[in-house]
């Protein structure tokens, strides 16, 4: 028994064909304009149709190219005062979509918030960079003791007060029975003893409360 021939696929014309590559196009601009995402394949099958001049301008108002390139109305009418160089020509009363991305791509500093330069990329990867380079330096100095958290120097200053008080007020209770009958050379040498006790122990206390950290290598 003879095997079934297949049919030849039908053969199209030249512009069968073309008319076909637009309908793909413009099907592809469609769900771009919704808001949906092309696959590689399709956003290869536009950027072709780009080259070969089958996809239509976009023109849109110079409202609408201000919110989508976050630069003001009073921005590109300066830049077109100015005549700088490859600004895009309007198209009637018009701006040609595609012709500012070039222009934007080919000119990446040139956007523009509230009339401030819109700094690159590679700009902000440097200061990005910098900025980490200096969060690591404070953490050194910090890891060798020669710089201290303010939250940590809070609760020594409170911790410090906090001990002194209570000493002061142990001192007040303890010195008069202890300076009773003295003449005034007995009253300064007791309290010159009594005040230099406060002093060591407060100095003891402090030196327990930092003696758990880590030292610095």
């Amino acid at each position: 028994m003879s095997a079934k021939k297949t049919a030849p696929a039908p053969m199209l014309s030249g512009d069968q064909l073309d008319q076909i590559k637009k309908k793909d196009v413009a099907n592809l601009i469609r769900k771009v304009k919704d808001g949906k995402t092309l696959t590689v394949a399709e956003r290869k099958i536009l950027e072709n149709a780009a080259g070969a001049e089958h996809v239509e301008r976009e023109l849109v108002s110079i409202t609408r190219l201000s919110e989508l390139f976050q630069i003001s109305r009073k921005t590109i009418y300066q830049w077109r005062l100015e005549e700088r160089a490859g600004i895009p020509a309007k198209v009637g009363t018009k701006e040609d979509l595609a012709a500012w991305r070039a222009w934007f791509n080919a000119n990446p500093s040139a956007g523009h918030y509230d009339g401030k330069p819109r700094r690159d990329r590679e700009t902000l990867l440097c200061e990005k960079l910098e900025i980490e380079i200096e969060l690591k330096r404070i953490e050194r100095e910090q890891e060798l003791k020669r710089l201290i958290p303010i939250c940590d120097v809070e609760e020594s200053m409170t911790r410090i007060t906090s001990a002194a008080r209570s000493e002061l007020l142990k001192l007040v209770s303890d010195m008069p029975p202890m300076l009773a009958g003295l003449d005034e050379r007995g009253v300064k040498h007791m309290l010159k003893i009594a005040v230099y006790a406060v002093l060591d122990r407060l100095s003891d206390s402090m030196s327990e409360a930092y003696a758990d950290e880590p030292k610095a290598a």
